[in-house]
């Protein structure tokens, strides 16, 4: 199962080597699809984390540019 949403990742400097990440998940479910989260929050984690990882190794590279 595929599901498309909106997800907004607005980044804050914090200091020279700090960014603060805040992450906005604008999705939504209607029945009988959101009974169904559980299933789909197990791989979300996975996702999320390489997300993340990809995001670090941007600003990092936009830090050391």
């Amino acid at each position: 199962m595929q599901v498309t949403t909106s997800v907004i990742m607005e980044t804050e400097s914090e200091s020279e080597n700090l960014t603060k990440v805040n992450f906005i998940n604008a999705g939504r479910l209607k029945y009988p699809l959101n009974k169904m989260i559980p299933l789909a929050e197990r791989n979300f984690t996975k996702d999320l984390d390489s997300s993340l990882s990809t995001l670090k190794i941007i600003l990092e590279d936009e830090h050391n540019t």
